[in-house]
């Protein structure tokens, strides 16, 4: 089957975007427009016994992007700013019990206006992609993989793409075992399996050159649960 979709989209600002505080952090109501957007969409999907997927092409162009400035922690309405890409997803079931998903999506996103025309948008990566099994070993218990990968990106606060530096790339692999017995339901997760070091935000220090603010995602973590459905 084949899909296009021509539309338009509108986003007011939240009560923390527009009640917020100043310079003087004391709480103000601000004037911020509202997010405008004109997209296009177009697309491929396939279906059949054991593999099925779909293929998509995208671009969107936006005004008055509402972004949260951590210089003046004020929220603000960013010049215009288009985004374009594709997207690929796969879904295989060699088996009836087993399962593989895939996904891989490509964007581009820059200032359409402005003193930063032609510009990367901060925190927008490129490339992003992920890896999903699951397998229903019997009735009682079923095994899940995931593997995701972001690709790297310019810090929060760089519009102007001269920082230097990038948040770099990461990929996070997780495992998780579940099951269910009657009421009985459990599970276990190995969280990031190969224990990544990496940060998905980071931002741009407007006082010292070279130095960033990042914020770390959690490292190697196990969790483990046992619930019973009164009902």
């Amino acid at each position: 089957s084949v899909y296009g979709n021509v539309g338009r989209s509108v986003r007011f600002g939240t009560i923390d975007e527009i009640y917020q505080f100043n310079a003087l952090f004391l709480r103000e109501f601000s004037v911020i427009d509202p997010q405008t957007s004109k997209h296009l969409d177009v697309g491929l999907n396939y279906d059949a016994e054991k593999i099925s997927g779909s293929v998509s092409a995208y671009y969107m162009d936006l005004k008055d992007e509402i972004h949260f400035n951590p210089a003046t922690f004020t929220n603000l309405n960013l010049d215009p700013t288009e985004r374009k890409g594709i997207e690929l997803t796969v879904k295989f079931t060699p088996l009836v019990n087993f399962s593989i998903n895939g996904n891989y999506a490509y964007i581009e996103s820059t200032f359409d206006e402005g003193p930063f025309a032609g510009n990367e948008v901060p925190l927008v990566p490129k490339h992003t992609a992920s890896l999903y099994a699951n397998w229903d070993i019997n009735h009682y218990f079923s095994l899940a993989t995931s593997w995701r990968y972001v690709g790297k990106k310019r810090f929060d606060n760089d519009q102007t793409n001269d920082f230097g530096q990038e948040i770099p790339n990461y990929d996070i692999w997780d495992l998780k075992l579940t099951g269910s017995y009657q009421a009985w339901s459990s599970s276990f997760s190995i969280n990031n399996i190969l224990d990544e070091k990496a940060f998905d935000f980071g931002v741009r220090s407007t006082g010292v050159a070279g130095r960033y603010n990042g914020q770390p995602l959690p490292e190697r973590s196990f969790t483990i649960s046992i619930g019973y459905n009164f009902n």
